[in-house]
């Protein structure tokens, strides 16, 4: 991960030297010198080298397929990452031949051992040892996981951090979202009301949908609200082989955003179900989606009475600090239910900001949302 920081164009220049830095003291530490710049015991050279050595091979053959998924026209990138590679496939070859030639006297190793831990430098030395793994093994799950940035909370991946609920939210904090749209009669009134009351919110298209009202769909795109993906034609995504899950989550997403010129970045699954099968979420991760769940459900599709409505968000978002709100722009009655509860959040100051617009204040540590 650390090479990959000093590779990558999109990191900082002082993300980057703090990256080399991070590498070159690792680097050290490889070569048998502690922190404080004194050798390590001779007795103990095979047990650190040979524990670090075979994380190190993980993080070598990780690096090596981030090296071959990198688009061609990276190449300064990717030149940094294969100069990086070599670096530790040397190391790594020196090490083992170090241990392949070392012979370990097992008395005298446990004898060096027992005098060594009555030692408190020699202590600090063991915690240095373990604090070391866990970074590497830290490192290593966040990139099997997708970790896009190594100050990023949420990011594309099939765990948690993958999947946003609305619970952790900042406080007074709520994103209003319209699922199964666009819809010709309802969506333009929704998003009037929207700009009425100067929001913003995040709309989770069909594809199907988007195909067949292109024009509405750009409408609310050019309007600055967030667009997002909610499969091709609404199925059960966990009931589909991998041809379906295919279609309904990639493809669905290469058309909305071929058909409104942007890049999506969520996904919400039909009935949230599949939330917590991985291998339907891994496909969302691999395609560079957040999964985006809710903590407040209005149930307006099957409420015609846009007070009830107005009156079951309330209620639920009373249990919250903040959340994701899950609204239909397809039917009447939540045109109309939304509405009124936008006039509430108006009147009680509530802050409004779309799904996006709160993961980027999260992982950005922004001061507020958009």
């Amino acid at each position: 991960h650390l090479v990959m920081v000093s590779a990558m164009p999109e990191y900082s220049v002082e993300q980057k030297d703090e990256a080399r830095a991070s590498l070159a003291a690792i680097g050290t530490f490889l070569d048998g010198i502690r922190t404080d710049g004194k050798e390590l015991p001779e007795n103990l050279r095979p047990m650190v080298l040979s524990n670090l050595t075979e994380k190190q091979t993980e993080l070598y053959d990780l690096l090596k397929t981030t090296r071959d998924s990198l688009p061609a026209d990276q190449v300064e990138s990717k030149k940094i990452i294969w100069d990086n590679m070599v670096l530790l496939r040397a190391t790594r070859r020196a090490y083992n031949k170090d241990l392949s030639s070392y012979q370990v006297d097992s008395d005298a190793l446990a004898t060096a051992v027992a005098e060594a831990s009555k030692d408190k430098d020699f202590k600090q030395f063991q915690k240095d040892i373990k604090d070391l793994s866990k970074d590497i093994q830290g490192l290593i799950k966040d990139l099997k996981g997708g970790r896009s940035t190594s100050g990023d909370i949420i990011f594309p991946a099939a765990g948690p951090s993958g999947n946003i609920t609305g619970n952790g939210f900042p406080a007074n904090t709520w994103s209003i979202t319209y699922d199964d749209g666009p819809g010709g009669k309802t969506s333009p009134t929704v998003l009037q009301n929207l700009q009425n009351h100067g929001y913003k919110a995040t709309f989770f298209m069909l594809a199907q949908q988007v195909n067949a009202l292109p024009n509405t769909a750009k409408s609310i795109s050019d309007a600055g609200m967030d667009i997002a993906c909610h499969s091709w034609s609404h199925p059960q995504v966990p009931k589909l082989g991998p041809q379906g899950r295919q279609h309904e989550i990639v493809d669905a997403k290469h058309l909305i955003e071929q058909k409104l010129g942007k890049t999506i970045k969520l996904f919400r699954l039909p009935y949230g179900a599949g939330v917590s099968v991985s291998s339907i979420r891994q496909v969302i991760a691999d395609n560079d989606m957040v999964h985006v769940f809710w903590n407040v459900d209005t149930l307006d599709w099957q409420d015609k009475n846009p007070q009830s409505i107005l009156a079951r968000a309330l209620k639920q978002m009373s249990s919250h600090k903040g959340g994701v709100i899950l609204f239909h722009d397809i039917h009447p009655q939540s045109v109309i239910a939304s509405n009124l509860l936008q006039d509430h959040m108006k009147s009680a100051g509530i802050n409004v900001c779309t799904v996006q617009g709160v993961i980027d204040q999260q992982n950005q540590s922004l001061p507020g949302c958009n």
